[in-house]
This record gives C-alpha cells, structure tokens and sequence, in this order.
C-alpha cells in the first residue's frame, strides 16, 4: 500500500463533495480509512488518517490519530494545532487550549489557527477584548490570505468596529467566494445592524456550501417570524439530521431552528419537544457538565441582606459620585431589557451601552465582602474608569445604559459608587419568562437556562434578590417597568421611562424600531419591529406541556 492511493481517494471524496455528491464523497473515505488504518507507524499516513475523520465528522478518532502523531514526533507544531481545532470541535475546552499553546510555543509564525482557537475559547469565558487581541495575532500570521482578512474581520467584530468587519470580510470573500464562516459572520453583522434580508442571502449560501451548518438554520429562523411557506424548511433541516453528520454544536442549533420554525407555525407540542432536545444538548455542550449550583445565588443574596443594608448605604453616602451618566437596565434575562435599552437609546440626550461587562469582571470598588469595608481609593479609581468607559461609548450623551442583566449582584456595589445613578428594573410575567429562557439560545454559557427545574429555582432567586433591593435602596433609585405593561401602553410606559431619567420628552422614542444602532442580542430581530403583544400570555398555549414551570404561575 502507498499513501499516494489513500491520497488520491482523499481528492477523489472531495471532488465528490464539491459537486454534492456526498454518498460517494463518503465511500471514498472510508476507501481511504482502510489503506491507512494500519499505518500507525508512520506520521503522514497517521496524519492523513486524522484528516479523513475529521472530513467524516468523527472527531474523537481525529483526536486520537493527532495524539499518536504527536507521540511519533512532538516536535511537529500542526499536529498540536490540529488535535487542539478537533477537541475545540469536541468542547473539550481546558484541552484544546492546552494544545494551541504548544503549537504556538513550537512555531508561533505559522500558529494562525491556533491564536484563532484561544480567541474562540476567550469568547466562551466572555472575554472579548481578549479574544480580539488573539484574532488580530491570528492574522498577523497570513495578513494577506482570505483567512487572515477573516481574522481581522473577527478582531474589529469584537473590538466595536463593525464597519471596519464588514470590510475584512468583503475582501475575504473577494479573495475565496466559497469561504463559508466569512458569509456567517457577514450575516451575523448585517442582523446586528438590521439588515436582515441581506443577511439571509448569506445564510443561504452558507447553506449551499455547508448543508449541516445549523448556525445557519438558526439565525435564518431567528431574523424573522417564520411562515407556512418556510414549511419545506422544516423538512431540509430534519433531513439534515437524519442524513449528514453533524456535531453536536450543529444538531443544537438545528433543534433551537427547527423549535423556533414550529412555535411561530403553531405546532406548540412539537415545538417544546425540539427545545427539549436542544436544551438537553446544550447542557453538555455549552457548560462542558458543570452542575447548576443554587448555593452560588444563595450566597449572593445572603451577601447581599449582610453587607448591603440601609445604614450600610447611609454611612457610605459620602463616597458616591456626584454623576447620574450611568443607566442600569437590570433584570432577568428575556424580560425585556433589550426592547427597553432600545426605546431609550433612540432618545437624544441617551446613549446605549449595551450589555457591559465591567461590574462582572472586577469593578466592584473595592469592597471586601468579609469586612463589609469601602476601600476608598479603589473606590474613586473605579468611579472614574467606569465613567471614561460609558463617556468613550456614547460621547456627550447625558445618559448612558448598562443592561447586562448580571449588574443586579452588583447593585449594592453600584449604589455605593454612583447613588445618583437611576436603575430600571424589568419584569415580566414569570412563566413566559422562563419559557423564553428555555426556547432562546444563548451564545455564552448560563448554567440554569437549560434544564426547567434549574430556571425556576434562578427565578425565585433573582427575584428575592431584587424584592431585598427594592426595600433598602432609596426611594426614587428603582424604577419597575412591567413588559405587559410597555407593549399595551407603549406611549405611557414610554414617558414614564424618560421622566424616571429627568429628561425631556421626545417622540422619538416612540419610533424604537427606527433605531439604526447595533444590537447584539438574541433579541436583535424582536428590538426592531414595531411594539407587539403576541409575547404575552404565551405560556397558555404551551400549559398541557409546562412541567416545573407550572409552579410560577401565580407565583
């Protein structure tokens, strides 16, 4: 046997593939698999091996074939790259980070994939400005070739610079027409900016080059409200998952497609069912099996009635900044924050921020929860680099939103540094809360919104929390903003939210979905259209099927 035959069945299945004929693409393969098995001995048949299985999606047998060709020869830096792109693949996260390292230890100036693979792992522990730091590496590495055009686009995408993205992929694209993941985050940008027929026609022919990419299938059902003539999509995407090998990010993402299809169809019981799918994949794939930990929110809130009282508040008024810049959008997540910074944002004098991450990341002003003590110069030093970040956000705005639904942890924290700083709290009917944190996917991990039992018991939590809050923060720091309440009376709810900020009224506030700023949310496409109610009262047409949920209603 010569590795020249595998090789040439190896182009054979692609040419197969090209052309859509992936019946025989995969015979080829497997032909090649055969010729190649027992060559454990020797690196390039070994490494090919690795190839043949990553094309056939069996990536555990990759994995393994790349760990034998790295014991025939460590020194090999694409064979550390490769085993860390497979296992990246496999979220096997802490061992793919391992992986890339080497091969950027071995040979950094041909490491494209692997600074691209750590920026990818950056952005699962929500961590953007690390990973465009990574990504821009990444294309230092080829400046020239579509990938690298790929990697800067991906670094002014999480650095802010859309337009500057939207460029890098333009010239990908221009470079390699058929470069799939460009065509997806061009989509992603043009949703983001509301431009969601354009988008579409890149998902599209995301599709036509990569028919298993569920990433796809969801963002096409996520930019607009499904309808009986997207019916045959119903069949394409459970073709796919009876006839292609998809991983398990792929099927995920289908099910949440196909889940989202048949709820705006009405076919609410097979809907549930493909989140229930969905979600029971996402529990394995996003948070890697890492148990939900209600002591974690218990913790909080016992921080929180220990450390966080009235007299605590008034015995460190003198501390707080004199600024009322900051906005805080808080509450549970899908209760409606992002339709709210949206409304405001399309003020004047008001400047959106969206969801930030400095409290969560260590702006906690100095505050030792063990002391229940202010350290006065950390505290001066974070009211001064939190204001310099909204000032850069929205320059010469005289408000400024945070919505990062986490911030409600902080708030004792938040009041301390900026006491003039006005918080909205957003609620909504509980158990179409928690349906909605169960059929919307997320794109970072969050370790109760897939399994039902986990998001009632974060309900409840959330809710002690901000019921403590509600008694010990001033009167006049804490504005509630009922969703039932905004999409009835959109125009009262509206001045209500404005004179809370002690701004003067503007009408255009009322025109939110004229808004042109990008939003990046699961709820970019929802945020742009005109006020609707059909998201109220949702959960009747889902309560033969509710479960756990059932114990919040009425709750």
């Amino acid at each position: 046997m010569s590795i020249s035959e595998a090789v040439d069945f190896v182009r054979q299945a692609e040419q197969h593939a090209s052309s859509g004929d992936h019946a025989d693409a995969f015979r080829c393969l497997q032909e090649a698999i055969k010729l190649l098995g027992k060559q454990t001995n020797d690196l390039s048949a070994v490494a090919l091996l690795a190839s043949c299985y990553v094309k056939l999606g069996r990536l555990p047998d990759a994995a393994a074939c790349y760990r034998r060709a790295i014991a025939l020869d460590p020194s090999v830096a694409s064979s550390h790259q490769n085993l860390g792109l497979a296992l990246l693949h496999m979220s096997k996260f802490e061992a793919a980070q391992v992986a890339f390292e080497q091969a950027i230890a071995l040979d950094p100036a041909q490491a494209s994939h692997s600074y691209a693979g750590l920026a990818l792992i950056m952005l699962r522990r929500s961590e953007p400005a690390d990973a465009a730091r990574l990504f821009r590496k990444a294309y230092e590495c080829e400046p020239e070739t579509a990938m690298g055009k790929f990697n800067l686009a991906r670094a002014c995408f999480y650095d802010g610079s859309l337009s500057d993205a939207e460029k890098a992929l333009g010239d990908a694209v221009g470079i390699a027409p058929n470069f799939a993941d460009a065509h997806r985050l061009l989509a992603q940008i043009l949703q983001q900016q509301g431009r969601f027929v354009e988008a579409e026609a890149h998902l599209w022919r995301l599709i036509e080059l990569e028919p298993n990419r569920g990433q796809a299938y969801k963002a096409i059902t996520t930019g607009r409200k499904m309808n009986e003539q997207d019916r045959p999509l119903i069949e394409q995407m459970r073709s796919v998952l009876q006839t292609h090998k998809t991983t398990p990010a792929d099927e995920c993402a289908l099910r949440y497609a196909l889940g989202k299809t048949l709820n705006d169809l009405g076919e609410y019981e097979a809907a549930l069912k493909e989140y229930d799918a969905a979600n029971l994949i996402a529990a394995r794939v996003m948070l890697e099996g890492r148990p939900f930990e209600k002591a974690k929110l218990d913790r909080a809130y016992e921080h929180a009635a220990t450390v966080f009282t009235k007299e605590f508040f008034t015995r460190h008024r003198y501390l707080g900044s004199e600024s009322d810049l900051p906005t805080f959008i808080v509450g549970m997540m899908r209760s409606g924050t992002t339709l709210t910074e949206q409304i405001l944002s399309s003020h004047p004098d008001v400047g959106a921020g969206g969801e930030l991450s400095f409290w969560t990341k260590g702006g906690l002003v100095g505050l030792d929860p063990s002391k229940s003590s202010v350290d006065e110069r950390r505290l001066r030093q974070t009211q001064e680099e939190y204001l310099e970040l909204l000032r850069g956000l929205a320059p010469g705005k005289a408000r400024v939103t945070d919505k990062r639904n986490s911030n409600r942890y902080f708030l004792g924290q938040i009041h301390v540094a900026f006491p003039r700083a006005k918080i909205i709290h957003c609620k909504r009917n509980p158990v179409d809360n928690a349906l909605s944190i169960y059929m919307t996917p997320n794109s970072s991990p969050v370790e109760f919104s897939h399994v039902r039992e986990n998001i009632v018991i974060a309900y409840k939590e959330y809710r002690r929390l901000m019921n403590y809050y509600s008694t010990v923060l001033p009167a006049g720091s804490i504005l509630d903003v009922q969703y039932e309440d905004l999409v009835a009376d959109p125009e009262g709810e509206t001045r209500r939210l404005i004179a809370f900020l002690g701004l003067e009224w503007n009408e255009a506030c009322l025109r939110h979905q004229d808004n042109k700023r990008s939003v990046n949310t699961p709820s970019l496409w929802q945020a742009r259209q005109p006020i609707y109610t059909t998201s109220v009262e949702r959960w009747k047409k889902y309560e033969p099927w509710l479960g756990v949920f059932r114990d919040l209603i009425d709750s």
